[in-house]
């Protein structure tokens, strides 16, 4: 792997397509700037890119996202080869797409690709691309990082979600929880059947669902049985 200590450092390449035109056309490009950049392997096999990558020790891995299918006829994603590159080599992973999907793109991002760019981008792009993510550097679009943005703040916001829920289930007793567990497994039935099945009066029931209610912050019936289902409420013991 090359040391990048100035910008005369020749970089390294290994480029996995499945398309033998797309192949060719890269590897011209790449030859045309021979003075920085320099293949060092090319292959259309998804099942010889993680060999490769290890015998040929690239600084940077041009890597298709749609890689065709295997042997088996089992579609292969360059995303999933990502955790494979990353354990066998240090090489930096440029993905090259045709895909516009940027959820598709972050998840590359977001898995250990140091960048995306489409394979209709102009070759100085490309080029450009390849410098920089062997200079250490990121490739993508603001679009990707408002993506990954969002889904970060959603994941943190359903994380505390999460935490929250946990604590007020912990504040319900077990006659709560009893209800709870009889109302989904009869969500069905009126409150005067659920009642009889609790050997309670319905006026009782009413109150014990207006407190786990105000705890759980449910609205009504059905919204209670999604909470207790998400939470496995449901699975509380009814004897």
């Amino acid at each position: 792997m090359t040391n990048f200590s100035s910008d005369k450092q020749i970089i390294n390449v290994l480029l996995a397509d499945d398309h033998q035109m797309i192949l060719d056309g890269l590897a011209a490009l790449i030859s045309s700037e021979n003075k920085a950049i320099k293949l060092v392997g090319r292959t259309s096999d998804s099942e010889r890119i993680v060999p490769l990558a290890q015998e040929l020790n690239p600084d940077v891995i041009l890597l298709d996202l749609d890689l065709g299918t295997d042997k088996d006829g089992k579609k292969v994603s360059g995303i999933d080869l990502l955790p494979h590159l990353a354990r066998e080599c240090k090489a930096k992973v440029l993905i090259l797409t045709g895909e516009s999907d940027v959820s598709l793109h972050a998840e590359a991002i977001s898995r250990g690709a140091k960048g995306v760019v489409l394979k209709n981008a102009p070759g100085e792009v490309i080029i450009q691309a390849v410098k920089k993510i062997a200079a250490g550097q990121r490739w993508h679009s603001d679009e990707i990082l408002d993506h990954l943005m969002t889904r970060q703040n959603k994941d943190k916001l359903s994380d505390e979600t999460e935490d929250l829920d946990s604590k007020n289930i912990a504040t319900l007793t077990p006659m709560q929880l009893r209800v709870i567990a009889t109302i989904t497994a009869n969500v069905t039935s009126t409150n005067k059947q659920i009642a009889n099945l609790l050997r309670i009066s319905e006026h009782t029931l009413k109150n014990h669902l207006t407190e786990i209610n105000s705890k759980l912050y449910t609205k009504n019936k059905m919204d209670l049985f999604m909470f207790a289902k998400r939470h496995n409420l449901d699975k509380f013991s009814l004897r």
